[in-house]
């Protein structure tokens, strides 16, 4: 007997080697900073398959947003998040929607909006998608193991829609990454008063698109690399002085384009479309 499951063994080794010894593959998170110049549309792949856009830039560049899905084979968004209410951050949802379904909207309740926003947010309500208000200290839901993602900012609105911006931190495991829409200087000060672990990420999504950075950003992110969505804009950003004395390794969409980050959870990289 001992002698056919030998055999049986050996045949198996010889002709699906791959089914005995290899481990079931995990997708990784991929998070995409699409180039849409002076703007965000950021995608992230979480490993089960999910998804999420935070921001869709303006009309302008959402048939280059939409074409990178369609490239991706994206066929649904889950969660949406529009950071706040300027037009180079939601006005691509627009035409988002007409091609794909969306799960569900996060917002920051901003009734200070540009031109377009309540618009779109009446789209959603005829589409039965559901629009949620978030707030520092939420933690989301709908999302897969190993994967948390904390509401960081606003903990209540200003006349800033800028500061109103919804800040977040994504944890993967043992990597994280923070993105932080388009606060200024007062509320990144804040963000430091009041999250003494602000600085424990792996990656920064520079707020404002290289915009002024508070001297508390620049001195406290030593570990830290950063993502600058950016591109021609009259208000001369980034702020090279600014970039010029941050620490870690800048990737700019204005001169790398699309910016790709992978990661398993135990280490995080760039890497090239």
């Amino acid at each position: 007997m001992k002698k056919i499951i030998s055999i049986f063994f050996l045949i198996s080794i010889l002709f699906f080697p791959q089914d005995i010894f290899s481990t079931p593959s995990v997708n990784p998170l991929r998070i995409h900073f699409i180039d849409v110049g002076y703007g965000d549309a950021i995608l992230i792949e979480f490993p089960d398959a999910s998804t999420m856009m935070i921001d869709a830039a303006e009309a302008h560049y959402a048939d280059n947003v939409l074409a990178y899905l369609q490239s991706l084979n994206i066929q649904r968004i889950d969660t949406a998040i529009i950071t706040h209410p300027h037009v180079n951050h939601f006005e691509g949802f627009s035409l988002i929607v007409e091609h794909m379904p969306i799960g569900r909207v996060l917002i920051n309740g901003d009734a200070n909006t540009e031109e377009g926003y309540e618009e779109l947010l009446e789209v959603f309500n005829k589409k039965s998608i559901a629009v949620k208000k978030i707030v520092r200290g939420d933690l989301l839901d709908q999302l897969p193991l190993d994967i948390i993602i904390k509401i960081l900012h606003p903990k209540e609105l200003d006349e800033s829609v800028n500061n109103n911006s919804i800040v977040l931190k994504l944890s993967y495991k043992n990597k994280s990454i923070l993105f932080m829409g388009d606060v200024e200087i007062n509320a990144q000060e804040k963000l430091f008063e009041e999250f003494a672990d602000l600085t424990d990420v792996d990656y920064v999504k520079v707020p404002h698109h290289g915009g002024p950075l508070s001297e508390q950003f620049i001195q406290k992110f030593k570990n830290t690399d950063f993502i600058i969505s950016t591109g021609p804009n009259e208000w001369g950003l980034p702020d090279d002085n600014a970039l010029s004395r941050l620490s870690g390794k800048i990737l700019r969409t204005d001169t790398l384009g699309t910016i790709i980050l992978q990661s398993d959870g135990e280490a995080i990289e760039h890497v090239i479309p």
